[in-house]
């Protein structure tokens, strides 16, 4: 009887079968170490993305802040510099709410400019409150005033000003004197200051039969303004902000008369009288620039006045008058 040949135990571990792994052999890893860095890379990539894009949207929603600088209504009225007025509350909304407030400050008998008014426009900052010694200036030359907190401001309608807001506001002012008051527009002179200079403008373009335009101290185009902030140097600002508040073009059209004052007297000016100068030989026809200080700023809006309201005045007041 022939005997088979047995396998040995050395020969079938020598040849394993086809596709066999050893388990216990190391494995290569699942994720290359570039992999991980790229991955990295993205994410963080991601992240930068997402802070910038949040930082784009907060300075969507609060970006109305670098230009203006509003606050509520002060304690002091024209009362306390002597002035008698009345609290006006005026341009109802559909639901009937008053939003906006101002001040008539009524001229003094007998009144230079009696049966005409100044629609007076503050700047960016703070309230009505603030611009009491200006009020009382322009109180001396013999005219109604009406002088108005835009919504945002003072005691007018809690809000975001916004330069579509503020030209709305002014409308709404002239509107008062016109259906209100009964003032006829060619009796009406628009002044503003600051940044309430180009709303003056505005209002000016839009209601052409003004009988003048005074513009203080013009303030630069908003995106200039905010353009010189040290925080927005990384965004796009042009994108994120709406308001432009570009004043040369709406003066190269408008044909009110135009006076151009410079009232700061300060060495630092030296830029806003350029400005200034710069506006002024951009406007149309009528207009007239004085750099005015004390008497001279009161002479000349005398001579304005009279030329704008085309009335034969007794002989001005004294200069003194004009003080605060």
């Amino acid at each position: 009887m022939t005997q088979k040949p047995s396998r040995s135990r050395n020969h079938s571990r020598q040849h394993p079968p086809p596709g066999w792994q050893d388990p216990l052999r190391q494995q290569q890893p699942l994720v290359s170490h570039r992999w991980l860095l790229r991955a990295l890379g993205i994410a963080l990539g991601l992240a930068l993305v997402c802070a910038y894009l949040a930082l784009c949207l907060l300075f969507y929603q609060g970006g109305w802040q670098l230009l203006f600088h509003p606050s509520h209504a002060g304690t002091a009225t024209p009362a306390n510099v002597g002035m008698r007025y009345e609290d006006i509350h005026f341009d109802a909304t559909e639901t009937g709410r008053l939003q906006l407030t101002g001040w008539w400050i009524s001229a003094e008998p007998p009144a230079r400019y009696d049966g005409a008014a100044m629609l007076y426009l503050h700047g960016a900052e703070g309230s009505l409150s603030d611009t009491l010694p200006q009020l009382r200036m322009l109180h001396a030359l013999g005219i109604n005033l009406f002088a108005i907190d835009y919504r945002g401001f003072g005691k007018s309608m809690a809000a975001h000003p916004s330069e579509q807001s503020v030209y709305e506001d002014a409308d709404a002012a002239i509107e008062y004197l016109s259906d209100t008051r009964k003032l006829d527009t060619k009796r009406i002179v628009i002044y503003g200051e600051g940044l309430g200079a180009t709303i003056a403008a505005e209002a000016a373009r839009r209601h052409p039969l003004a009988a003048g335009l005074v513009l203080e101290n013009p303030m630069p185009p908003a995106l200039e303004q905010i353009a010189g902030d040290r925080r927005t140097g990384m965004l796009p600002v042009r994108m994120l902000f709406a308001d432009r508040f570009e004043l040369a073009p709406k003066l190269s059209t408008l044909a009110t008369p135009k006076l151009f004052l410079q009232t700061q007297p300060d060495a630092s000016s030296h830029t806003a009288q350029e400005r200034l100068l710069s506006l002024y030989k951009v406007a149309s026809e009528p207009k007239r620039l004085v750099p005015a200080q004390g008497t001279r700023y009161f002479e000349a809006m005398l001579r304005f006045l009279d030329d704008s309201l085309r009335k034969d005045s007794p002989a001005p007041p004294k200069p003194e008058a004009a003080a605060p």
